[in-house]
């Protein structure tokens, strides 16, 4: 199983990325599908760097999988402070700009690109799982 591990950094995360974006090639993912899987990897990655490790630098590791020759399973581990990010709620689409607080818009928009996002706390990890159909 393909995989990386990189401080969890913004300055890091072109690396990250380029790890996503071979992952995709590696396991022919069609061109919309791995644009929409990198940019669900993006937010998800950003908010590791910005908010898993308040006080120190930690790491993230990336692992890449297919299963089934049907999906494509990409996992976002770090050891950070515990957070579920499918608990965070629907951002309000019809609030006009000025009345919409910032943020909150990279799980929502993770959401729609791919088919699945799971979270999972397992021992002293944060699980995140992304899956894209590979047909």
């Amino acid at each position: 199983m393909p995989q990386i591990e990189r401080p969890a950094l913004l300055e890091k995360l072109p690396e990250m990325l380029a790890f996503v974006t071979a992952c995709a090639r590696q396991y022919h993912l069609d061109g919309k599908k791995a644009q929409g899987l990198e940019i669900a990897a993006e937010e998800m990655l950003v908010n590791v760097c910005s908010h898993a490790y308040p006080d120190t630098v930690g790491t993230v590791t990336i692992r890449c999988r297919r299963v089934d020759d049907a999906r494509l399973i990409l996992e976002i581990i770090d050891s950070g402070t515990p957070f579920n990010p499918l608990e965070t709620p629907e951002p309000d689409l019809d609030l006009s700009l000025e009345n919409r607080p910032v943020g909150g818009l990279g799980i929502f928009i993770a959401r729609q690109l791919t088919d699945e996002i799971r979270y999972e706390r397992k021992g002293r990890c944060n699980i995140l799982t992304l899956a894209v159909s590979l047909k």
